[in-house]
């Protein structure tokens, strides 16, 4: 019998261990992060508490200054390795911000009791595998209302708020934002290195090759500017060959997810709504494309919030709708990276094989 299944006969929990640990954390490490830096740092003493931490080694900072990314990409590996708890049958409690006086121990998860996993927690479970991050083209079919809703009340239940975004001066406004923020980042040579650092291969971060769009951003026609991940050369429809023609124009859904404040502890609520949200957009073999230019500029940040009489503030901005989620999936950094067992107060190490 396996340790996670031996612990379920048990009907009780014996504590974190090393193998609980590795596997909540593998699950929590396929969590997307803003340009796959995965600025996590998790660290197991012993007891029932594992413990995030972040990573400031990793953070982009010009792109992202005060952290606001950096932070909510922490709170969605932490959506993750709740929903791995879950799906392993394991209760689990969490404490954000945990130590006044460390500003990076971002959370604390206490694990609890045993019981039978729920279904809906297996589902979602089960789509950390398959859920990629979109960045080429949508269908033009809609997200159903059922879906919708679902995926709202997903991200209700974490503390957040989710507006869909319908009208076209609506949207309008937010193409106009991106590509205000889009603008304001090229004029940055700093942030564009910054950028252009974290496109590579052969790595286990960042985005590599395999997983930029086929085609590029100035030959798709859509309503939203799109982010240019590569130069195209002086390829462009005045002189396009066959196949680079554009393709028809493309109108995905769009949504906005937020939270009432602003601030760290807004932060990991946001990541972790955006978690559920990602995983039930896969579980209904739904792509979402994140567009975060509009949100890491704070003048167009304020802007959307303003244009568009948003009550609370914007965190996530997503174009949703359905998609090939075959492709590659992006490089993870191995557990034994970001995974730190050490000793506890009796001076033991936890391991797979102990018990209470």
């Amino acid at each position: 019998m396996d340790p996670v299944s031996a612990r379920l006969a048990r009907g009780r929990l014996a504590g974190v261990d090393s193998g609980l640990a590795r596997q909540v954390v593998e699950i929590a490490g396929r969590a997307p992060s803003v340009h796959n830096t995965q600025p996590w740092r998790w660290v197991l003493t012993g007891g029932d508490e594992l413990d995030l931490h972040a990573d400031r080694g990793r953070q982009l900072t010009r792109t992202d200054p005060t952290g606001r990314e950096l932070v909510l990409s922490c709170g969605i590996a932490l959506g993750f390795a709740r929903l791995a708890l879950r799906g392993l049958g394991l209760a689990s409690r969490v404490e954000l911000l945990p130590a006044p006086d460390d500003i990076d121990h971002l959370a604390r998860l206490r694990v609890g009791g045993a019981g039978p996993a729920a279904p809906d927690d297996l589902e979602l479970v089960r789509a950390v595998g398959r859920r990629r991050t979109v960045r080429d083209r949508f269908d033009a079919r809609p997200v159903p209302a059922a879906v919708r809703d679902r995926l709202r009340r997903d991200v209700e239940g974490e503390g957040a708020w989710l507006r869909w975004v319908d009208s076209t001066p609506d949207r309008t406004e937010i193409a106009v934002l991106a590509d205000r923020a889009d603008r304001m980042e090229r004029a940055d040579p700093a942030l564009r290195a910054e950028l252009a650092s974290w496109q590579r291969n052969d790595a286990d971060d960042g985005v590599p090759s395999s997983a930029l769009p086929a085609q590029p951003a100035t030959l798709r026609a859509s309503d939203l500017p799109l982010r240019e991940f590569r130069p195209v050369d002086g390829i462009g429809p005045a002189g396009a060959d066959a196949q680079h023609l554009p393709l028809p124009a493309e109108h995905p859904d769009i949504a906005i997810l937020g939270t009432d404040y602003d601030g760290p502890v807004s932060w990991l609520q946001a990541g972790q709504a955006t978690a559920r949200l990602l995983l039930r957009a896969a579980a209904v073999d739904l792509g979402v494309s994140p567009l975060t230019r509009a949100l890491e500029v704070p003048w167009t940040r304020q802007q959307l919030r303003a244009r568009l009489a948003l009550v609370g503030h914007p965190q996530m901005l997503f174009r949703l709708g359905y998609a090939d989620l075959s492709g590659p999936a992006a490089p993870r950094r191995p557990v034994d990276d970001v995974l730190e067992i050490v000793a506890d107060a009796s001076g033991t190490v936890p391991h797979a094989g102990r018990r209470a």
